[in-house]
């Protein structure tokens, strides 16, 4: 069964609220077993209304909407719902069809109808016409807009109706989505890596996404239960693995700087950080960690010349010989606050967050990312990040991240 969901309401498309709806139904067609390869977003108005309805029958077996079941003029899903099956409206709240609301006054729709596709619209999507000849039997759902509504009545109403319909039916399955966690690589070059994977899977799928300082990669199954999904995700998720490792710093819902915390934990060592260009961002994301004053000694945000010389002991010749942005001040504000705190690891940053500041030798987005540990070793990294202030800054701050995750793993300390 493949779904689809027409989220109705003009205030979506002028961005006036964001469409959560839509993300909860996803996540619970998914639970389902019941993918969802199409949304749309559509406005009050009827006639674009009972276009995106009947676009989404002819592709899909199961299509939602929600909003629009209200008692104002602009309130028109049910009327768009009627046109597209070919039936009238009526007044009877105790109808089959009926779906009650929990927490509101605004009652829902069940409709299951048989639809026989307008060749004229197969042909736009690409179908043969013959399947006109055919008519296609398909669940129309209407739901309220509010999010306390929907998901009331999608648990008490929609849910039992849809696994009801799913046993009877032998459709029952679910969907299982694993997300890797990738750092210090862009998006197009862990892309090419697994491009063979990418390209053919099948089932399990394999999609790449791209964020501030990461990318991920999102695997997912398809079959009768967990169990089954899993085994078709462990041997692509092994292969992943296996070209990317490095990479890879972890799984779900992992954030960086608590993959950080726990190696640092596990060492019993810890750590301060120099921050002149992320201005304290670095620090933040640590800091953010409950349990993170087990392995966070101090934070020291130098922006000027001076305080990295008073608070780092930054020699002034050095700055005056290469200025704040070069890889020996990197060390050395990175060496000055380990001494400073007492502690096994430190990690500086210093660079041109912009937009101004640039120069044709030090432009903006440069970034030299230092980390000195117990062994003594300072490394050092020079990047040059794309993007405004605020995107230069996160990348820097999920650089240093990983330089200091790199040195806590013994891999390679440069790239």
């Amino acid at each position: 069964m493949e779904a689809e969901i027409v989220s109705i309401g003009t205030e979506l498309l002028l961005g006036e609220i964001t469409d959560t709806n839509a993300v909860y139904l996803a996540n619970q067609l998914a639970e389902l077993g019941i993918g969802c390869r199409y949304r749309q977003t559509v406005g009050d108005n009827l006639g674009r209304m009972v276009a995106s309805l009947r676009l989404a029958a002819y592709r899909s077996d199961l299509v939602i909407a929600t909003g629009g079941l209200g008692p104002t003029a602009d309130d028109l899903t049910r009327a768009a719902m009627a046109a597209v099956v070919g039936r009238e409206l009526t007044t009877d709240p105790a109808a089959p069809y009926a779906l009650a609301n929990p927490v509101g006054t605004a009652p829902g729709l069940w409709v299951e109808a048989a639809i026989r596709p307008d060749p004229a619209i197969l042909g736009l999507l690409g179908l043969p016409s013959a399947a006109s000849a055919a008519e296609k039997r398909v669940i129309f759902v209407a739901l309220p807009g509010p999010p306390a509504e929907l998901k009331g009545m999608w648990t008490q109403e929609v849910l039992p109706r849809l696994q009801k319909w799913l046993e009877a039916t032998g459709a029952a399955g679910v969907i299982v989505s694993r997300t890797i966690r990738f750092v210090g690589i862009g998006e197009a070059a862990m892309e090419a890596r697994v491009r063979d994977l990418v390209e053919e899977s099948q089932n399990p799928t394999v999609a790449p996404y791209a964020g501030d300082g990461e990318c991920r990669l999102r695997l997912t199954a398809r079959a009768a239960d967990k169990a089954a999904a899993e085994v078709l995700l462990a041997p692509v998720e092994a292969e992943i693995r296996k070209r990317l490792g490095e990479w890879i710093y972890g799984t779900g819902d992992a954030r960086l700087e608590s993959v950080v915390g726990q190696l640092l934990l596990e060492r019993g060592e810890h750590l301060v950080v120099a921050e002149s260009c992320t201005g304290g961002m670095l620090a933040q994301y640590i800091t953010s960690v409950p349990g993170s004053s087990r392995y966070f000694e101090r934070g020291f945000v130098t922006y000027s010349n001076r305080s990295k010389q008073e608070s780092l002991g930054v020699p002034e010749t050095l700055l005056a010989a290469y200025g704040a942005v070069r890889e020996p001040v990197a060390r050395a504000m990175a060496e000055g606050a380990r001494r400073a705190a007492g502690v096994e690891w430190a990690v500086s940053t210093t660079g041109i967050a912009g937009p101004g500041g640039g120069t044709g030798e030090k432009p903006v987005g440069l970034v030299y990312i230092a980390v000195t540990g117990p062994d003594g070793l300072t490394t050092c990294n020079r990047h040059l990040f794309r993007g405004d202030r605020g995107t230069i800054q996160r990348r820097a701050t999920a650089a240093a991240l990983d330089a200091l995750r790199r040195r806590l793993l013994g891999l390679e300390a440069t790239r």
